[in-house]
C-alpha cells in the first residue's frame, strides 16, 4: 500500500498577487464545484494529449485545486503543481494522492530551473491576468520547458456561432462575479483574440487547437521557437 501523501512547498507570494481572501474562496468554490464538473472533458483529453506525447515531467502551472495533477498522476505522469492561492492548494492537498508535489509560489517567478519539464499547462488561467503578468507568466513557462516540450493553454475561445456565443454569455456571468479586477482581465483577454490570441503575441508554434463547448473554449497545443 502506498503511504506516500502529496506535498506542499510554500514560496514567498508577493502581495501583488495575494487575491482578498473572500475573492479566493469563491474562486475555489466555483472552480471547485461548479466549473470542474463543466471542464472534465478538457482535463481528459490533456491527459491524452500528455499520453501521445509520452511526457516525463509535467508542471500544472496555476493549478487550481489540482484536478488536472490528480488525473495526470494516476495515469502514471510525473506532475507537480504550482498555485499562489492558499486556498487552492490547500484544497488540491486534502483531495490528492500521494505523489504530487504541490508548490504555493507566484507563477511569475517560479523556483525551478531552467529547461526542467518537457510538458507545461495552463489551464484556465491567461484570462484573469492582466497584459503584463500574461506575459510574465508564459516567460517562466517557457524558461522552464525543454526544447522540444509542449506547452498545453486551455482557456476561453472567441465564439462565433450563436450557440457558442449563447455559451459565452453564461462564461462572462461567471467572470463578471469573480469581481473587478478578475473581469476586467477577462475581457481585455477576449478582446485580443482569447486563446487564438496567444499564439500571435508569444512565441509559440501552433500544433493543434482542440475544440470544446461547440468551439467557446479549446485547449492549444504549441511548441516554443527557442
Amino acid at each position: 500500500m502506498n503511504t506516500e501523501t502529496s506535498t506542499i512547498i510554500v514560496r514567498s507570494v508577493p502581495e501583488a498577487v495575494t487575491k482578498p481572501k473572500a475573492d479566493y474562496e469563491y474562486s475555489t468554490w466555483v472552480y471547485g464545484y461548479l466549473l470542474e464538473p463543466v471542464l472534465r472533458s478538457i482535463k481528459k483529453e490533456i491527459v491524452a494529449i500528455a499520453e501521445r506525447f509520452s511526457f516525463q515531467n509535467i508542471l500544472d502551472l496555476c493549478c487550481g485545486t489540482g484536478a488536472q495533477c490528480i488525473l495526470l498522476h494516476n495515469k502514471g505522469f510525473r506532475v507537480s503543481g504550482v498555485d499562489s492561492s492558499e486556498a487552492m492548494i490547500r484544497m488540491a492537498r486534502e483531495s490528492s494522492p500521494g505523489g504530487i508535489h504541490y508548490f504555493r509560489e507566484d507563477a511569475r517567478h517560479l523556483h525551478f530551473e531552467d529547461r526542467t519539464f518537457d510538458c507545461v499547462i495552463l489551464s484556465f488561467a491567461l484570462h484573469e491576468k492582466t497584459p503584463d503578468d500574461r506575459k510574465r507568466v508564459l516567460g517562466e513557462a517557457h524558461r522552464v520547458t525543454t526544447s522540444g516540450g509542449k506547452l498545453l493553454i486551455a482557456d476561453y475561445v472567441v465564439p462565433t456561432t450563436p450557440i457558442s456565443k449563447m455559451i459565452a454569455l453564461v462564461q462572462r456571468a461567471v467572470e463578471r462575479k469573480a469581481g473587478g479586477d478578475h473581469f476586467r482581465n477577462f475581457k481585455q483577454f477576449m478582446g485580443e483574440g482569447g486563446l487564438r490570441g496567444v499564439i500571435s503575441k508569444f512565441d509559440l508554434s501552433e500544433l493543434k487547437v482542440h475544440s470544446f463547448h461547440h468551439g467557446a473554449t479549446g485547449i492549444l497545443v504549441a511548441e516554443w521557437v527557442f
